[in-house]
Order: structure tokens, then C-alpha cells, then sequence
């Protein structure tokens, strides 16, 4: 990994990297029912992925609007003591921000990995690709919007 980390650096200020690794998947995919649990179904729907997206986001949205009021709450504050605490109440309500848009991701990937499955499962993943590209067509807008890519 240090090989192909020294040659990528420099594409990685501009990029994001993201790697899948397919081993175990296919013909002679793992069979571990606790792994499979804890992950989901490759084959589970992607509308309770999407809600679950649409609640995180909304959750995500409040919580910055909180450390919104936090912010300005401190900025507000007239004496040390007072600053003091709205600064406290503004980093504990960033915190739960940033804890929210970290859900949001892992909704985003589990989305996006439980399509990868489905297809890579499916008798004909051709045509398994093309439902999970209608599905995922949605969530992917969702995921931007809520990542803050166009």
C-alpha cells in the first residue's frame, strides 16, 4: 500500500478514494450469516435505504441549524461566563452535525454496497444493473445534496 499511496498523493488533494475490495463475492462468495446480518441483505430494498437517508438528512438539517443558533448565541454572549457556555453548547451541537452527516455516509455506502450485491448476485447481473441504476438513481441525487456535491 505505501507503493501505490506515494503515487496517488497527489491526485488525493483533489479526489476522494474509494476501494472495494470483491473478494469473497460471486460464484464462491462467503457464507457468514452473523457478517451478513450485521451488514444487511445484498438484496434488501433500497427504498428502506432511502428512507433511512431522508431521516438522517433531516436530522443532519437540524443539527446545523442548532449550531447555528449555538453560534450566534455566543457570538451574543455579554460576559466570559456566558461565552463560556454558548461556545460549549455551539461545539456539542457542531459535533452532533458532523455525527449526523457521518450517518448520512454510511447510508450513502450501504446503498450503494447493497446494489453492488444485488448485482454481482443476480442470474443476470445486466439486467439486475439496470433496477439498481433506476433505484439508485434517486438515492444518488440524495447523497450529493446531502454531501454537498452538484
Amino acid at each position: 500500500m505505501p507503493r501505490i499511496a506515494s503515487r496517488i498523493a497527489p491526485v488525493l488533494k483533489d479526489y476522494r478514494l474509494v476501494m472495494f475490495d470483491q473478494r469473497g463475492t460471486g460464484a464462491g462468495a462467503i457464507d457468514c450469516p452473523e457478517l451478513q446480518q450485521q451488514m444487511g441483505s445484498a438484496t434488501a430494498d433500497l427504498s428502506t435505504t432511502q428512507g433511512q437517508l431522508e431521516d438522517s438528512q433531516k436530522a443532519a438539517d437540524q443539527a446545523n441549524a442548532d449550531a447555528a443558533k449555538a453560534k450566534d448565541k455566543a457570538d451574543k454572549a455579554q460576559n466570559e461566563t456566558d461565552k463560556a457556555n454558548a461556545q460549549a453548547e455551539q461545539a456539542q451541537a457542531e459535533t452532533k452535525a458532523a455525527q449526523e452527516q457521518t450517518k448520512i455516509v454510511t447510508d450513502c455506502s450501504q446503498a450503494l454496497l447493497t446494489s453492488l450485491g444485488a448485482v454481482l448476485q443476480a442470474d443476470d447481473p445486466k439486467a439486475e444493473a439496470e433496477n439498481q441504476k433506476k433505484d439508485l438513481e434517486g438515492i444518488s441525487g440524495q447523497c450529493k445534496k446531502a454531501l454537498g456535491g452538484s
